[in-house]
């Protein structure tokens, strides 16, 4: 089964529709390790750490880089804590010697820190990589230690957050909006913190784990954050096709550029939260060239534009939304068929217009459906 949640912002389809496969550039989403050190409550990835074991040797790794240099616009590397990986900063070393300028992010937990501790390491880490994305769900220390079943948690974040900021690095706080954390004080606490330390503020909304819904937040909750947000805060991203037809904001779709997961196994997926084996599509090992694959993403992109669920075909958005963000659709209700659980149109009658927002453009932005503000 092959799936692709669109991604939004880059959009922009010929008068032949759709283009070929061999058209496309990549922001790809990299899990290099199964490793992770905590134990996070709501964590989407932890069922596959459970069953799959194989990482790829780095070799492997690098053959796929040479292979598809000219095909990757930008790569972030998250799924799991990757700087627990051994082989992790010889391959960020490695891929700034291929001679092109990919842009390179980096998900952590907090962890990052300790590698910066470490002379080369941090050497690299300062040469290679643009951004840094650090996962904090509460400005409170007790709940957000307590949502990542780690003592420590926050201290490490913050302690990253501070040091990647002491080099320059361009920094967003990632929030997963789940129950236990949109509430008004929360998020007021959250502002505070990025305004403190110059720090973008991303919110990915809760994606139930395997078939869980125990942390998923309701439709009028996560519409009141937003709107306090919109409030509070500068808007600099939107990829999240849903909550784009929310602000009114113009929605285009295309083959041009598209994102893909690479899981430490080496099997390739559609997005970062559909990594079961059910949306598998072809493993590097034994297909490592990314334009080789791109039948099956153009396939995939198709399928999802061309599915608009019954309830959705009178919608006067029905052109730019499409039915709302296909991960969600399948992670819900394991098909098409349904619009999207955070349709604003089951709540709200008229969209929301956009407010105050700039542009900036963070790797974030470009591969999974994301809303990023800024308070400065």
């Amino acid at each position: 089964m092959i799936w692709l949640f669109k991604m939004i912002g880059c959009a922009r389809k010929n008068h032949n529709g759709f283009l070929g496969a061999g058209d496309f550039v990549v922001n790809l989403g990299w899990g290099t390790t199964w490793k992770c050190n905590m134990h996070c409550s709501f964590c989407y990835s932890g069922f596959a750490r459970g069953i799959e074991r194989r990482e790829l040797d780095i070799q492997i790794k690098k053959r796929f880089l040479i292979d598809n240099i000219d095909r990757i616009k930008s790569i972030n590397f998250g799924t799991s804590e990757n700087v627990l990986a051994d082989d992790f900063f010889d391959l960020l070393k490695f891929i700034r010697t291929l001679g092109k300028s990919i842009r390179v992010a980096i998900t952590t937990n907090g962890s990052l820190i300790n590698s910066l501790k470490k002379t080369e390491p941090r050497r690299i880490f300062s040469e290679c990589v643009d951004e840094v994305d650090v996962s904090l769900d509460s400005a409170n220390r007790h709940l957000h230690d307590k949502l990542r079943g780690y003592t420590g948690a926050f201290d490490l974040a913050e302690a990253t957050i501070d040091e990647c900021k002491k080099m320059g690095k361009v920094c967003t706080v990632a929030t997963t909006l789940m129950k236990d954390v949109a509430t008004t004080e929360n998020i007021k606490g959250l502002i505070d913190l990025v305004s403190s330390k110059d720090c973008f503020l991303r919110f990915n909304i809760c994606r139930p784990s395997n078939k869980q819904f125990d942390f998923v937040i309701s439709s009028p909750a996560l519409y009141s954050i937003l709107a306090f947000c919109l409030q509070n805060l500068h808007l600099v991203q939107v990829s999240d096709v849903t909550l784009r037809t929310w602000l009114g904001m113009h929605v285009e779709y295309s083959n041009e550029e598209v994102s893909v997961r690479l899981l430490p196994n080496g099997w390739i997926t559609l997005s970062p939260f559909l990594i079961s084996r059910d949306y598998y599509i072809e493993n590097i090992t034994q297909c490592p060239n990314l334009k080789d694959i791109g039948n099956h993403v153009i396939q995939s992109l198709n399928h999802f534009h061309n599915t608009i669920p019954p309830d959705c075909t009178e919608c006067l958005h029905v052109d730019s939304c499409r039915g709302g963000e296909a991960e969600r659709r399948l992670l819900w209700y394991n098909d098409l068929d349904q619009k999207d659980p955070y349709c604003p149109l089951q709540y709200i009658e008229q969209p929301l217009k956009e407010a105050r927002s700039r542009s900036f453009s963070l790797i974030h932005g470009s591969y999974l459906p994301t809303i990023i503000f800024q308070t400065q």
